[in-house]
């Protein structure tokens, strides 16, 4: 049980991080299409 529940912290955290990069590089994305339609 105990180690069920460490892997499953792990994979929370884990997820957590991919959530934070997905979220970082969809700021980006929305920041470049700003510019993009900024300059036209």
């Amino acid at each position: 049980m105990a180690d069920e529940l460490t892997a499953a912290q792990t994979a929370l955290v884990a997820m957590q991080e991919e959530n934070v990069r997905i979220k970082n590089a969809l700021r980006a994305w929305q920041s470049a299409q700003s510019a993009n339609h900024r300059y036209r």
